[in-house]
């Protein structure tokens, strides 16, 4: 059904929530390194996936640097990759 709406496949953007913060960020990082180690997505080069802290978004909002991406999950980045 998405790829009557969207050309490409629509970025995933996760938020996570319901612990505290060092809880949260091991499961983002863990999150993080079970995307990187699954093959398909590695080679599905258009498929964007970043995570960021409830926190932090309702801190900081969308468009602050907040977000952690699989593909370069050092590099902070806002909620439309930048």
């Amino acid at each position: 059904m998405w790829r009557s709406r969207y050309p490409l496949f629509p970025p995933v953007r996760c938020v996570l929530t319901g612990s505290g913060r060092a809880t949260l960020e091991r499961r983002r990082s863990t999150a993080i390194a079970l995307l990187r180690s699954d093959p398909r997505l590695s080679r599905a080069t258009r498929v964007s996936v970043s995570i960021c802290l409830l926190e932090d978004l309702r801190r900081e909002g969308p468009f602050a640097p907040i977000f952690r991406g699989v593909r370069n999950p050092e590099k902070p980045i806002d909620w439309l990759g930048g």
